[in-house]
């Protein structure tokens, strides 16, 4: 892609922009989100070193952050949030949702998805909580499409917006079991004061 001076999130943007305008929103959330899903890399398909390509590349998150809200349409957000969850629903049987939290899974590829979705699941933190739409963040966190440590990370936010001061750190205690030297982990850590395990106390102290 380099070599090519390919920006694969320009030409996704293109894409659906034209999807957009040719389908209205409902149609083009029920297409993109599949295909969000897929592309959506952690660390960017271009992010990778230092050339001029990585430079411009952005998160598809973003991309989809920039087409919404959608002119004429004031519920866009929620329109696209229902369709991401229908594509979730279509990769793992909705009636295996975990009811309540537990140690995850040892599958990569939930694991992998939740982290290069987790700038997409932040923008719907911020949209919807304290919202009359807020279920959906309750669908999210406990969608058997997403597992680890990202998406408990997500959950422990959620908790401390409703004042859960139970909940929230000890949810970040199982995110920092897992990994101890996340920096945005111990950073929401210390600033709702959730007790550290000893690994994270250890990799604070040394910047791991």
């Amino acid at each position: 892609m380099e070599a090519a001076g390919i920006v694969l999130s320009d030409e996704v943007a293109v894409l659906w922009g034209r999807l957009l305008e040719r389908e209205g929103l409902t149609t083009f959330c029920e297409k993109a989100m599949p295909q969000f899903i897929r592309w959506e890399s952690q660390y960017g398909w271009t992010l990778r070193g230092y050339g001029k390509v990585a430079e411009k590349e952005t998160p598809l998150a973003t991309v989809l952050e920039r087409m919404l809200p959608c002119p004429g349409v004031p519920d866009s957000w929620t329109v696209a949030a229902d369709a991401y969850l229908a594509a979730l629903d279509q990769l793992t049987p909705v009636n295996s949702a975990k009811s309540s939290r537990r140690r995850w899974s040892e599958d990569h590829v939930h694991r992998e998805r939740a982290g290069s979705l987790a700038l997409w699941h932040e923008l719907l933190l911020d949209r919807f909580a304290g919202t009359d739409e807020e279920d959906r963040l309750d669908r999210l966190t406990t969608h058997p499409a997403l597992d680890g440590p990202e998406i408990v990370f997500l959950w422990a936010r959620l908790a401390h917006r409703r004042g859960d001061t139970d909940s929230a750190p000890a949810l970040m205690q199982e995110c920092l079991d897992a990994l101890p030297g996340h920096r945005d982990f111990l950073d929401f850590a210390a600033e709702i004061g959730a007790p550290l395990p000893e690994r994270a106390r250890r990799a604070g102290r040394h910047g791991w």
